[in-house]
């Protein structure tokens, strides 16, 4: 678990270097330019696979995940061909780092720095998570590339154009990865001086304008909520044998993307701030911004992991088409609902209570339907739209509140018979 106690250096203390095109013919495969905090180097693609990329770490707790499809990757190896794709990698040169926070005294920066040497990385790959892997997936045949390539011509001697459909890079010409390999080339852009905590602020301030989603930039958070995310992420999904919740919804089961960690971080909100509060993305940015303690966080981390086996045991035995993240999020407002008013004994049948859930939900659904057409109310003012909109605005209040009347309607049999059972349960085991 990461601190938040470090002393921090400000972002002005990271100067950037302005972003250069690289120019494959007029250029040498390697310069170097030295800056305050940083050294600019453009390298030859070969080099960069053979002597760099095995040497670097790429951080979980910064990074993004892989998420470029193969139309984004063939278009970035079309433009490593064409000489055009200027955007740097950046890397941490992790032994200054680790010199320059020793002598600040920050030492939860040096703690940082030292456990990533020990596993005999030499940099952090900062940023350009998506690109290096691209690169090496070229290289080492790991992806087919369709798109133009430059190769040279046998009888002319001169450079030329082609166009290639679906070909690995060890069928190519051997000109075509010559060129490729020591012709077309990189820039990186070393940071030679920064904590822990200017990493991810310079991870954030460098990914502002590029299509990262608000979960992939909160990732890069140092926080011990970011943390926690990512270890609830991971053990739901290491589960996949069994049942693993995130891997089975459509709509969060993006984890390229991070859309399950999104989904979590959700179930952090909520346990935090309770089922009525809205999942906007400022919500959600406001908890990972908080200044919680590791110990604070593991206490929610306690309540969402509960949560989870909740929701294992009773969508594992789910058909498909009940696995629907609307039905996720309203049988947990339920649950909460149920819990707050009346308890909810440990061992009671978790699936009655799901039965007795949908059933009530698509009685409102219903209701709702009728009420548009027979009594001309718009949809905006019924349940329906209430559940539909209910992350993208905040309407989790007003769903709670109709779930909240519906469970306690005296007209309702069923819910009736419900409560009647947990009250005598809940006296019985008081």
């Amino acid at each position: 678990m990461t601190s938040s106690k470090n002393r921090s250096v400000t972002l002005e203390d990271q100067p950037f270097v302005r972003k250069r095109e690289i120019n494959r013919i007029k250029k040498p495969l390697i310069t170097d330019k030295v800056g305050s905090n940083q050294m600019t180097q453009t390298v030859s693609l070969g080099t960069f696979a053979e002597d760099i990329y095995d040497t670097l770490h790429i951080p979980v707790e910064i990074q993004r995940r892989e998420a470029w499809k193969a139309p984004r990757k063939r278009a970035y190896i079309c433009s490593l061909f064409a000489g055009v794709a200027t955007t740097d990698l950046t890397v941490v040169d992790m032994e200054k780092c680790l010199a320059y926070v020793i002598a600040v005294n920050d030492d939860a920066s040096a703690d940082y720095f030292s456990s990533i040497i020990n596993t005999d990385a030499e940099k952090i790959l900062l940023d350009g998570g998506n690109r290096a892997r691209t690169i090496i997936q070229f290289m080492r045949d790991e992806l087919s590339y369709t798109g133009d390539i430059v190769y040279k011509d046998d009888e002319t001697g001169e450079y030329d154009t082609q166009y290639v459909i679906n070909k690995k890079y060890s069928k190519l010409p051997e000109s075509t990865r010559e060129y490729f390999a020591n012709k077309a080339a990189m820039s990186i852009k070393h940071i030679t001086k920064s904590n822990q905590q200017n990493l991810h602020l310079m991870f954030k301030a460098m990914n502002q304008v590029v299509a990262l989603n608000y979960q992939e930039l909160r990732n890069a958070t140092l926080s011990p909520i970011a943390d926690c995310v990512r270890e609830s992420v991971k053990y739901d999904r290491s589960c996949k044998d069994d049942f693993s919740l995130l891997m089975t919804i459509p709509t969060i089961k993006d984890h390229d993307r991070m859309k399950d960690d999104e989904f979590i971080a959700h179930l952090y909100t909520w346990e935090r701030n309770g089922t009525a509060t809205s999942l906007k993305y400022d919500v959600i940015d406001d908890l990972y911004d908080s200044h919680l303690t590791d110990a604070e966080a593991e206490v929610l981390k306690e309540g969402v992991d509960d949560k989870m086996d909740i929701l294992r045991e009773v969508f594992s035995s789910m058909p498909i088409k009940e696995r629907k993240r609307s039905k996720v999020y309203g049988f947990l407002i339920f649950l909460d609902i149920l819990e707050e008013k009346y308890g909810i004994p440990e061992d009671y049948n978790l699936n009655n209570l799901y039965a007795h859930f949908t059933a009530m939900d698509e009685h409102l659904l219903k209701d709702a339907r009728r009420r548009v057409l027979e009594e001309e109310v718009e949809e905006r003012n019924t349940y329906l739209y209430t559940r539909r909109e209910m992350v993208r605005e905040e309407t989790l209040k007003e769903w709670k509140e109709s779930l909240l009347k519906a469970v306690t309607s005296p007209a309702d049999p069923s819910s009736y018979a419900l409560l009647k059972q947990l009250k005598k349960l809940s006296k019985k085991s008081a």
